[in-house]
């Protein structure tokens, strides 16, 4: 099975602005879940559709349509503001 990523323009914008090595740790994690299976990577958030993934202090707020095998990235930020609405 290999699962495709969409970025959100968010999430473009997001990684854009990143610092280069949390940049590159964020696109190596999600190399590792498109080749392996995404639900070993990822955290259920409660009472919530979405699930989140941690690469250093900064979290990444993810969907996945397991039929089309896509991975939709909503938004990366910093753990202290990715969680606000």
């Amino acid at each position: 099975m290999v699962w495709t990523v969409l970025f959100s323009p968010k999430a473009k914008k997001d990684l854009q602005g990143l610092p280069f090595e949390i940049k590159q740790k964020t696109i190596l994690k999600l190399e590792e879940m498109i080749l392996e299976n995404p639900y070993v990577c990822l955290d259920r958030m409660a009472n919530s559709p979405f699930y989140k993934f941690r690469v250093g202090p900064y979290r990444g707020i993810v969907t996945i349509v397991n039929d089309k095998l896509i991975i939709h990235v909503f938004k990366i930020e910093h753990r202290s503001q990715v969680y606000k609405k």
